[in-house]
């Protein structure tokens, strides 16, 4: 986690078994990222994400959202938020954050 790898996300939401816990996975390293290391290497994924994302990004659909989470492709989404932010020339600390943020706050 301290290395920002997206691949732990996946390896978390698979642990449980027949339930998918992309959403708690991608929460999870998301908060412990930026408490503990103080970095900013994943993004969130959760309702709010899959209905409102798809308004900012040409292209993306909530449908191929619910194809990266039940395929466990966290790699995609959180490089789709990058994109979104490289794209648009957002390079301010925490900027994965301050956009979830900003989607939640927006779209809630």
């Amino acid at each position: 986690m301290a290395a920002g790898d997206p691949e732990l996300v996946n390896i978390i939401a698979k642990n449980v078994g027949a339930i998918n816990m992309f959403s708690f996975a991608s929460k999870y390293c998301t908060y412990h990222n930026v408490e503990v290391y103080h970095r900013d290497d994943y993004s969130i994924f959760d309702g709010i994400v899959k209905e409102s994302l798809p308004n900012y990004v040409d292209g993306l659909s909530k449908h191929k959202l619910d194809v990266w989470r039940s395929e466990y492709n966290y790699v995609a989404f959180n490089e789709c938020i990058g994109g979104l932010l490289d794209e648009y020339n957002i390079h301010i600390p925490f900027r994965r954050r301050k956009f979830d943020h900003f989607l939640w706050y927006a779209n809630r």
